[in-house]
């Protein structure tokens, strides 16, 4: 099982410090401890045994409440989905794996199915005469 964020959700403020709508964003991890980060101009971070006493200290009743922002269920648990939009996986040719590659197209001519190797020089490439071209001393500035 993963770790599970959390936000702190004020609904009333009656202290008019931490205010309303999201106050504070959080983790549950695997253990039932949970870490509690504040997210005021003045941010602070909290440690916890469990998500209860948490909600004791700082849920003021009904005026706070917890919004998950990850699911109840650790997904990597689940059994991998099945139909047509699932993640493909297994050999070649079972119905399961990949898609296999769709054929060439036979109007393309051979030149234009070149290796990144065979390309020819662009704009961007230089040739070997370019290069050798290039000056090899500093170039005085205006600096000196």
């Amino acid at each position: 099982m993963l770790p599970r964020r959390f936000a702190l959700v004020r609904h009333v403020d009656y202290t008019g410090i931490s205010g309303l709508g999201v106050v504070a964003y959080g983790v549950v991890f695997t253990d039932g401890h949970v870490a509690l980060r504040w997210t005021s101009d003045f941010p602070a971070t909290s440690l916890w045994n469990s998500i209860d006493d948490l909600l004791a200290v700082h849920g003021h009743g009904d005026a706070t409440s917890i919004e998950w922002l990850d699911p109840a269920t650790d997904v990597l648990d689940q059994p991998p989905a099945r139909g047509r939009r699932a993640r493909r996986s297994g050999p070649i040719g079972d119905g399961v794996g990949p898609p296999p590659a769709p054929p060439p197209d036979r109007h393309a001519s051979q030149t234009s199915l070149r290796v990144p190797s065979q390309r020819r020089a662009g704009r961007h490439r230089r040739t070997s005469t370019e290069q050798e071209s290039r000056p090899t001393a500093p170039i005085e500035s205006d600096w000196t």
